[in-house]
């Protein structure tokens, strides 16, 4: 383990891993450990060969298991080893599918920008390059430099016109055109096409009586209904 070499003046941020959020992240429905290479916290990871073991790295094109969340669960069986944050072979890892967490980015973000992750090591990129893979539904929510602490979620990923749902809420501020009826919208921009797309025909533009026999009262005021329904005034 190596001599300290500086004394910071001021508290970090937070720690890579860590949630932005308490109480907001959902886990990999079954627990995963760390394979030989060991996993570094506050980075992505994908699932090994083996059932049951996550790897930091991959040589495929697979989008990440999820992000390895930083808990206070690992031990230092080492005394010389430093705080690495690595978890060891056989450990038990925290791999979140959703959630809002502080990373260090590799390359300045800016808010809103795709997360990429280096499919050598698992770190955070700001753009795929050539070790690049998309972390799908994950977004930088705050800006920062080479290196910085950010903030990074997949919680109300903007949609797109053509895009489907997000597995969780959706922010519909940033939807452009049209909606398609097969992702909840109507696929139109006026109401006549809304009605047709919706195959409404004309029955919502309907400006005559509906008659008794189709459930309607076959008048337009109080008075012809009440005739018509065989209902005495009110006193």
């Amino acid at each position: 383990m190596a001599l300290q070499t500086q004394v910071n003046i001021d508290l970090p941020l937070a720690v890579a891993g860590q949630k932005a959020t308490p109480d907001q992240s959902v886990y990999t429905p079954i627990n995963y450990v760390a394979d030989e290479n060991g996993v570094k916290v506050g980075t992505f990871c994908w699932a090994g060969t083996e059932a049951g073991v996550a790897t930091a790295t991959t040589t495929g094109t697979a989008a990440p298991l999820g992000f390895v969340e930083r808990v206070i669960s690992t031990y230092i069986y080492d005394v010389l080893d430093g705080a690495t944050e690595t978890v060891r072979e056989g450990q038990g890892l925290t791999i979140a599918v959703r959630g809002d967490y502080y990373v260090q980015t590799s390359e300045a973000a800016t808010v809103g920008g795709q997360v990429y992750v280096d499919k050598t090591n698992g770190k955070i990129l700001a753009a795929a390059g050539s070790n690049g893979i998309a972390a799908p539904g994950w977004v930088f929510k705050t800006a920062g430099s080479a290196n910085d602490m950010v903030i990074i979620s997949n919680w109300s990923v903007p949609a797109g016109s053509t895009g489907g749902g997000s597995g969780g809420p959706v922010d519909l501020s940033n939807v452009t055109g049209t909606l398609g009826v097969a992702n909840g919208g109507t696929g139109a921009t006026t109401a006549e096409a809304a009605r047709t797309a919706l195959g409404l025909g004309d029955i919502a533009t309907q400006n005559t009586p509906l008659p008794v026999a189709n459930g309607g009262t076959g008048a337009t005021d109080a008075a012809n209904a009440r005739t018509n329904l065989g209902a005495a005034a009110s006193e």
